[in-house]
Order: structure tokens, then C-alpha cells, then sequence
């Protein structure tokens, strides 16, 4: 493959990381027929919970997917013994144990931890949200619906009251992956590489000599 084209399919994969990561993942609740929702760019899912006695549904560009049913536990291969699973969790810890330890570290990573919580709330919004509230006494469900005009609280207030017995709430968050993409390559740009790296150097020493 020829440079230009190299460079061209870069450009093309950049593009479409950038378009993917443009669109906001939205996840929304409702009561009423309580179920969750999951949308992002055409993927569709739907949980239902267990009181409607429906199905989740997964769908695809419009197209629905069946979903596997769960089946049986089948055998398993043995897996390793705890010491052995545990050991990498082990040196993991010893490693960052040591970064924690080094105050170059410590304050610096603490600084970005503030930062980057501060970024990820920016990439959280409460797209939508809409309450219906109907009280089984008509006449209490009359004296809020007049606190609340006389409070002002009139349409397009988030809270509603009805006289019909509908008890519902929506909500509808969205998610911006650009948002948290870009919040975390700056964190890690900004950590002390040098000094992690050295941490890490002296951990590896220190399990060559065990």
C-alpha cells in the first residue's frame, strides 16, 4: 500500500472516530411501563423489567436482533487457583502503592482527579425530565393543582398533576463520549510519566529479585 493511501485511511478512520464519538449516548427511564432505554447512533435496547412481563428487545438500524435465550450452565474448564488470579492483582497494587507513596505523584494525579470529575459532569446532561403525580383523594390532588398555579408552577413545569390516576415518571439522560474522551486524554497527558515510569521500573526490579 502506497503512502497516499495510508494517509487517506487515516484520515477516513479519523473521521469516522470523530463522528462516532459526536454522538451523544442517551439513556432514559420511564415508570409507567417501566422500562430502560439505550439509544446510540442506531443501536436501540430495551430493557423491560420484570413486573410488564416483557421481553428485552435489541435493535438494530430498525432491524430487531433476537436475543439469546439463558441456558443452562454447561461444564466448565477448572480456572487456575485464587493465588494464581490474585497475583497480578497483587503486583498491581504493590505498583500503585508506590505511585501513591511518591508526593510528586500523589499531588499531581489528585489535582487531575479534581479536574478531570469536573469534565465528566460537563458530559452528563438530564436531557429531559417529566413527573405526573395523581393522588387517590380528587380533592387533594385539587388543593396542590391550585398551590401550584398560585405558586406559578404552570406548564412547561417538569411536574405535573392529574386527576386520572396516571403516575409516571420520565427521565432521559444524555451521555457525550467526546466530552469523556477528551477529559481523559488530557488527564493522562498530564500525569507525571516520568515518574510512573520509574515506579514501575523499580516494581519489575523488585518481583525480578522475588
Amino acid at each position: 500500500m502506497t503512502l497516499p493511501w495510508i494517509f487517506l485511511s487515516a484520515l477516513v478512520l479519523i473521521g469516522l472516530g470523530i463522528f462516532v464519538l459526536s454522538r451523544p449516548v442517551s439513556i432514559a427511564f420511564e415508570s409507567q411501563e417501566p422500562q430502560l432505554k439505550f439509544h446510540w447512533l442506531g443501536i436501540d435496547y430495551r430493557y423491560f423489567f420484570w413486573r410488564t412481563g416483557q421481553n428485552s428487545a435489541l435493535y438494530l438500524f430498525g432491524m430487531q436482533i433476537p436475543l439469546r435465550k439463558k441456558e443452562s450452565r454447561k461444564q466448565k474448564a477448572p480456572r487456575p487457583s485464587s493465588r494464581q488470579r490474585k497475583e497480578p492483582l497483587e503486583r498491581f497494587g504493590r505498583f500503585l502503592w508506590r505511585c501513591a507513596r511518591d508526593s510528586e505523584i500523589r499531588g499531581r494525579v489528585l489535582a487531575q482527579l479534581r479536574r478531570l470529575a469536573g469534565q465528566f459532569r460537563q458530559g452528563i446532561e438530564v436531557y429531559h425530565f417529566h413527573s405526573e403525580l395523581s393522588l387517590p383523594d380528587p380533592a387533594t390532588t385539587g388543593m396542590l393543582a391550585g398551590l401550584a398555579a398560585g405558586a406559578g408552577w404552570g406548564f412547561p413545569s417538569p411536574f405535573g398533576l392529574n386527576f386520572m390516576g396516571n403516575n409516571n415518571v420520565e427521565i432521559e439522560i444524555r451521555l457525550h463520549p467526546d466530552r469523556f474522551a477528551w477529559a481523559l486524554g488530557s488527564f493522562l497527558l498530564r500525569i507525571p510519566h516520568r515518574s510512573v515510569y520509574r515506579q514501575w521500573r523499580t516494581s519489575k526490579r523488585e518481583r525480578t529479585k522475588r
